[in-house]
């Protein structure tokens, strides 16, 4: 028999009120808040006054694609598995059906089934993200600059120019 790595996670959770069916869909929720909460603590920090290295960029990239894993693939991809399987929605389940009678509509001529709003929590789920998405790069880039420290040591090189290879050129203090 295979096993697949998505049969094989273990689901602490208790069976009420279909908590347990839910299960991958509120753990992978909860492992997205986790790792949203230093990015929010980061956004308080100004600039730091030091260039970005590689490495950190690198790392930085690896974080921030691991969240755009969750958000956009994820988190939609476990509720439409949660909505399909246990909660049964799908185009048999209607919401409306034609020539129903709801308050002063009568005979609607159309039909929404548990599908469809399925479909569209997924689709709300996709604009929120991308939504904070947005203002996150956006609250990301207006982080205000570190301060200068205009006392520094005497001893530090400081770049007096150019050279013509374009790198940087120092003289002692």
């Amino acid at each position: 028999m295979q096993h697949l790595l998505g049969l094989e996670i273990p689901n602490f959770l208790p069976d009420v009120f279909g908590l347990r069916a839910a299960g991958r869909l509120i753990w992978t929720t909860l492992l997205f808040v986790a790792m949203m909460v230093p990015v929010f603590a980061l956004l308080r920090r100004p600039k730091s006054k030091h260039k970005t290295t590689w490495a950190q960029a690198m790392g930085g990239a690896v974080y921030v694609w691991a969240l755009l894993v969750l958000a956009y693939g994820s988190i939609p991809h476990e509720w439409l598995t949660f909505a399909n399987g246990h909660l049964k929605w799908d185009e048999s389940h209607f919401i409306l059906t034609s020539g129903q009678e709801i308050g002063p509509f009568r005979w609607l001529n159309f039909e929404v089934d548990k599908r469809a709003i399925a479909d569209t929590v997924a689709s709300v789920l996709y604009i929120v993200f991308l939504g904070l998405n947005i203002s996150l790069f956006a609250k990301w880039q207006k982080r205000p600059d570190a301060p200068v420290d205009d006392t520094a040591a005497s001893g530090e090189d400081k770049v007096t120019g150019t050279s013509a290879f374009g790198r940087p050129v120092s003289a002692k203090a």
